[in-house]
C-alpha cells in the first residue's frame, strides 16, 4: 500500500513538472539573461526531448517496452479511431462556443511579456510546432496511457486506470492555462476518450498517430483561420 501510494505521489508530482517546468524555467532563464524568444523555444524543445527520455527510460524499467510491439491493425479499430475523431471534434466544437464569451489567459503571460517578443520568433515558431506537433503527443500518449495504465489499476474493472490517466492528463493540461470549468470539462473529457482508446486497442503506435494527428489538424486550423480572417478584413471588409 506504502508502494502504490509513493508510485501516485510520483506520478502526480512529474505530471506537474512535465506540463509546468520546461516552459517557465526557460522563461525566467530568458529574463535573466536578457535573451529573445527563439532561446525560450529551443530551451522547452531540449528540455521536452529529455522528458522523453526519461519517460522511455521509465517504460524500459519497469519492463514495458513490450507496448511498442507492432500490433496488426484490425477494423474495429479503425472505426474506434473514427469515434475517437468524432467525440474529440464535438468536444472542440463546444469548447470554441464557450470559451468566446470567457476572457481568455495562460499562466506565463506576464513572463512572455518580459521576454523580447519580438525577436527570434521564427525559431520560436518552428520549435513550438514540433513541440505541440510530434514530440508532446508522443511524450503524453507515452505517460499517461503507455506508462501509467500499464502500471497502475491495469484493466480494472472500476475502469480506475482509464479515471486515473485522464486525470492527469487533466492536471497536466491545466497547470498553465485558466483555471476554469471548460477548460477542466474539455481536457478530462478528452481524457477519457484517449484512455479508453488505448485500453480498447492496447496499441501506441496507433494512440501516437491519433494524438499527432489531432494537433496537427488543430494547428493547421488555427493558422487557416487566422489567414482567412487576415484575407478577409484586408480584401472583402
Amino acid at each position: 500500500m506504502k508502494k502504490l501510494a509513493f508510485s501516485l505521489i510520483f506520478i502526480i508530482l512529474f505530471t506537474i513538472l512535465l506540463a509546468g517546468f520546461p516552459e517557465i524555467l526557460a522563461l525566467h532563464i530568458a529574463i535573466l539573461f536578457q535573451w529573445n524568444l527563439a532561446a525560450v523555444g529551443v530551451m522547452v524543445l531540449i528540455q521536452e526531448m529529455l522528458m522523453l527520455f526519461f519517460i522511455l527510460y521509465l517504460l524500459k524499467r519497469a519492463n514495458l517496452f513490450s507496448i511498442f510491439k507492432r500490433k496488426k491493425i484490425h477494423k474495429r479499430d479503425i472505426i474506434a479511431f473514427l469515434a475517437l475523431l468524432f467525440i474529440l471534434f464535438f468536444l472542440a466544437d463546444i469548447r470554441k462556443d464557450l470559451v468566446q464569451y470567457m476572457a481568455r489567459t495562460t499562466m506565463n503571460a506576464k513572463l512572455y511579456s518580459k521576454v523580447g517578443i519580438w525577436s527570434g520568433g521564427k525559431i520560436f515558431d518552428i520549435c513550438s510546432i514540433l513541440i505541440t506537433v510530434l514530440i508532446a503527443p508522443i511524450v503524453e500518449e507515452l505517460f499517461y496511457r503507455g506508462y501509467v495504465m500499464s502500471r497502475f489499476f491495469t484493466n480494472s474493472n472500476y475502469y480506475l486506470d482509464v479515471l486515473l490517466s485522464a486525470s492527469l492528463f487533466t492536471l497536466g493540461h491545466m497547470i498553465l492555462l485558466q483555471r476554469d470549468w471548460v477548460n477542466l470539462s474539455f481536457y478530462f473529457l478528452s481524457g477519457l476518450a484517449l484512455s479508453l482508446f488505448y485500453r480498447y486497442s492496447q496499441n501506441i503506435r496507433l494512440q501516437i498517430l491519433f494524438h499527432v494527428s489531432w494537433n496537427l489538424y488543430t494547428f493547421i486550423a488555427s493558422i487557416w483561420y487566422i489567414l482567412y480572417n487576415w484575407i478577409y478584413f484586408h480584401f472583402f471588409f
